[in-house]
């Protein structure tokens, strides 16, 4: 029994469900995309930086997207030493307008133009593809939350921009203009979720995103016209659990942290020189517990009652078997 705990700690390790590494941040720039620490800013060990220029990023199940709309290309890496998987066949010329990526389970979804198109994120084959509703709207940002796609989308005079919502396993509408503004550049460069909140970057009439709105993610209803404040141009927004991460892009780049329910700021960190044009960030992923994570846990838990079971019986045979003893004995049958 003594062996057993360190045994089990062993196995886990192996398995490789568990991992000691905190949630770090991938940021892209014009120069490429690189991994930091969410505590320190600092880079991340074991992690290869990729060249290239880099727009949007996304990363899920341990493995990281990146956009280069330079290339016209998608490529997938491994999301803990860099090192490439996989690249997408953005054939037909429809990738120079990659603004868009997002990543959930098996599906990625890349924006481009007046399409979102899915593909299969092992093979790289796409799956589906679906227009946006409305005309001439180009898809800018992407964010997905419980089966639903959020796009945020845009007119060539940036005069009629929307955030409709669709299916993401079919592609059907299922909210059109869930937020519209006339002239207010909504989500042109960030969508996040969070819960039922819904966080999105616009501008108010410049080119320059400069605020961030909080609406309520399934009726558009505003929570908050200005979220939190301490950022000058946020091009890139990502949320876990109750923190809001924003890409600041200019002066001194940096990444900030704030509170999705006060809107408090909480910490952040200047971003290294060589980040210069911040265009994206996204969080580091860790795996699910696999089925043989659980299959170990489940062994586990048997031979620690087998164990403790064993364990009671020989006691309580030794009970009963030296009660016996006692009953036999001449000096037990002796009169007082």
């Amino acid at each position: 029994m003594r062996y057993l705990i360190p045994a089990m700690t062993a196995v886990l390790c192996w398995c490789g469900s568990f991992t000691c590494r905190g949630q770090d941040i991938y940021v892209s720039s014009s120069a490429g995309v690189g991994e930091y620490s969410l505590t320190t800013g600092s880079a991340v060990a074991g992690f290869t930086p990729i060249a290239g220029q880099a727009s949007a990023v996304a990363s899920s199940d341990g493995d990281l997207f990146v956009a280069n709309q330079e290339q016209a290309t998608v490529e997938e890496y491994n999301g803990e030493t860099g090192s490439p998987i996989l690249s997408f066949d953005i054939a037909g010329g429809w990738g120079s307008d990659l603004e868009g990526l997002a990543a959930s389970g098996n599906d990625l979804y890349v924006a481009n133009g007046q399409e979102v198109f899915e593909f299969d994120a092992t093979t790289g084959d796409v799956v589906s593809g679906f227009n946006l509703s409305g005309a001439s709207l180009d898809a800018q940002r992407l964010a997905i939350s419980a089966g639903y796609l959020y796009v945020a989308t845009t007119s060539p005079n940036l005069m009629s921009n929307y955030v409709n919502v669709y299916n993401a396993t079919t592609g059907a509408s299922v909210t059109t203009a869930l937020l519209s503004s006339g002239s207010l550049n909504i989500a042109w460069s960030g969508l996040a979720l969070s819960g039922t909140d819904l966080f999105a970057v616009y501008t108010n009439g410049a080119f320059d995103p400069t605020t961030i709105g909080e609406y309520n993610a399934n009726s558009g209803l505003v929570i908050s016209s200005s979220f939190a404040s301490g950022y000058d141009v946020p091009v890139s927004i990502v949320t876990s659990g109750t923190a809001l991460y924003v890409a600041n892009a200019k002066g001194a780049t940096s990444v900030e942290e704030f509170n999705t329910a006060t809107g408090a700021r909480v910490s952040g960190f200047t971003a290294p020189a060589d980040l210069t044009g911040v265009n994206g960030i996204a969080l580091t992923t860790i795996p699910e517990p696999g089925a043989m994570t659980f299959l170990v846990l489940g062994l586990v838990a048997i031979l620690l009652e087998l164990g403790f079971r064993r364990r009671n019986i020989f006691n309580l045979r030794h009970i009963v078997l030296g009660g016996l003893s006692r009953e036999k004995s001449p000096a037990s049958r002796a009169p007082a």
